[in-house]
């Protein structure tokens, strides 16, 4: 069953102050690993390797992607890429199809792969912060390293 509600806010992280430079802290290795590689599976998909490749550059370039995200990132791509092709079928044969033997008309049964691959398609953008809403949680590295160990701004 679906939770009720707003889906609530992401705990704020506490983090402590980097005490070696700008290449210590917290998310030092995740900004030395840089990009996540695409994925195989994401190359051999023209969809999704699209959508892979302005995704992160995007997201780079908004300071908001780490080399952790691959998973994620190829999950929200293989799942736009289903989403295209059962509505690029969907729009050829029609949203109905017929029983040759009975005559009974029913949805086609690409609707579900539809729907399933739309669901996960707004959750995956959610959690990347690719959501109007979502966009006014996500903080970048930068942002969540001046925080001080209480989560407060530092140049408040």
């Amino acid at each position: 069953m679906a939770k009720r509600g707003r889906k609530p806010a992401p705990p704020k992280l506490r983090l402590a102050k980097p005490s070696e430079g700008s290449d210590a802290g917290p998310f030092a290795e995740i900004r030395r690993a840089g990009c996540p590689a695409k994925p195989e599976t994401v190359k051999t998909d023209p969809i999704a390797s699209r959508l892979w490749d302005d995704l992160v550059a995007m997201l780079d370039g908004q300071r908001t992607l780490a080399s952790t995200d691959v998973c994620i990132l190829t999950s929200l791509c293989s799942a736009y890429s289903r989403l295209v092709q059962a509505r690029r079928v969907i729009a050829k044969e029609g949203m109905t199809t017929t029983n040759i033997v009975s005559g009974v008309v029913k949805p086609h049964p690409l609707l579900g792969v539809e729907s399933g691959a739309a669901r996960e398609v707004a959750t995956y953008c959610s959690e990347l912060g690719l959501t109007p809403t979502a966009r006014g949680r996500v903080k970048t590295i930068e942002d969540i390293e001046e925080e001080d160990d209480w989560g407060v701004a530092i140049n408040e």
